[in-house]
C-alpha cells in the first residue's frame, strides 16, 4: 500500500453537496478526512468533465489560521459536512450545526448561497455536539416530500438575543441544557430569522 486507505470516500455527500445546479465543496471537521477534500477539489477543478462548470463549483472561505495559538478550539474552525446539508425544495435548504459543521461554516454557507442567489430560504438546526447525533441527517431525514423521520428527543429552545448576521444566531450559547435542538430559518432580504417551534 502506497497510501493509507480513504474508506470515507463512499459517503459521496461528504465530498460535495449538490445544491440546484451548483456543487458546494465540504470542509471536514476531522483531520482524517482532509485527503478526501483535497482529492475532490483536484477532480472538480481539473477533470475535463467539470472544467466547463468551474463557476458552478463553490467553496466557503478558508478558516483563518492563528499560528500563534496552536491547538485552538474546534468552535473557531470553519467546517461544513454534507451530512449536515439537505435540499428540501429547489428554494429551501437545511443546514445542521453539529459536531461536524461549525456555526462559522453554516454562516459562510448562508452568505455564499444568498450572495449567488442559489436559494431563497435556509433553515439552520442547531443540534447537540454529541457523537450519537453527529449530523443533521441522523436527527431527521426527509422520506417523501411531506414525510420526515424524526428523532423523538427534539426539543424547543429559547429565542436568542437580538444581534446582527447569521453568526450571532448560530454561535454556541453557554446554557444549562446544551443538549437541546434549535431551529432557525433565514430568508434572503429579511433582517431577522424566524425561530421555529418543533
Amino acid at each position: 500500500m502506497i497510501f493509507a486507505p480513504i474508506p470515507n470516500l463512499i459517503f459521496s455527500r461528504d465530498i460535495g453537496i449538490a445544491i440546484n445546479n451548483y456543487m458546494l465543496l465540504n470542509k471536514p471537521a476531522k483531520k482524517a478526512r482532509a485527503r478526501e477534500t483535497l482529492l475532490a477539489r483536484y477532480i472538480f477543478f481539473n477533470h475535463p468533465l467539470f472544467v466547463a462548470y468551474k463557476d458552478d463549483i463553490l467553496e466557503i472561505p478558508e478558516t483563518v489560521q492563528h499560528f500563534l495559538r496552536p491547538g485552538e478550539d474546534q468552535d473557531e474552525k470553519t467546517t461544513l459536512e454534507g451530512g449536515d446539508v439537505m435540499m428540501i425544495s429547489p428554494e429551501h435548504l437545511i443546514i445542521g450545526c453539529s459536531e461536524r459543521t461549525s456555526a462559522s461554516g453554516a454562516n459562510e454557507a448562508i452568505k455564499l448561497l444568498f450572495a449567488k442567489d442559489i436559494v431563497k430560504k435556509i433553515t439552520v438546526v442547531k443540534i447537540p455536539h454529541r457523537r450519537d447525533y453527529m449530523h443533521i441527517d441522523t436527527v431527521f431525514t426527509q422520506v417523501k416530500r411531506n414525510v420526515w423521520a424524526v428523532l423523538h428527543s427534539l426539543a424547543v429552545t429559547q429565542t436568542p438575543v437580538e444581534s446582527s448576521g447569521p453568526i450571532a444566531w448560530l454561535a454556541e450559547k453557554k446554557t444549562k441544557d446544551k443538549d437541546r435542538t434549535d431551529i432557525i430559518q433565514f430568508e434572503k432580504g429579511k433582517k431577522s430569522p424566524v425561530h421555529l417551534v418543533v
